[in-house]
């Protein structure tokens, strides 16, 4: 199973299970955008992986995160990632 992710409104569910997190795990209660982020990136979920559950979820989903600081730390992500993968170009 992979990152399987529902929107709600404005609040999203989620459940995971290894390999994509270090434990099974599911949401009980319907959680803000950063939070469930949040929470997937501490069960050890890739924010590659994140973004595309959320991407497939809702399309629009990167406009829900609002703020520029987070938007950067995201994207700083995704560029330590391709750096980590042997990339040494970067194009956005």
């Amino acid at each position: 199973m992979t990152i399987r992710i529902e929107r709600g409104g404005a609040k999203y569910c989620a459940s995971v299970t290894p390999p994509h997190a270090t434990l099974e795990w599911n949401t009980k209660d319907p959680l803000p955008l950063r939070g469930l982020i949040s929470k997937l990136e501490e069960l050890g979920c890739h924010i590659r992986d994140i973004g595309d559950a959320l991407y497939e979820a809702d399309p629009e989903w990167e406009h829900g995160l609002g703020d520029s600081a987070y938007r950067a730390y995201m994207l700083s992500n995704a560029a330590f990632d391709e750096l980590s993968n042997g990339n040494t170009r970067i194009v956005e």
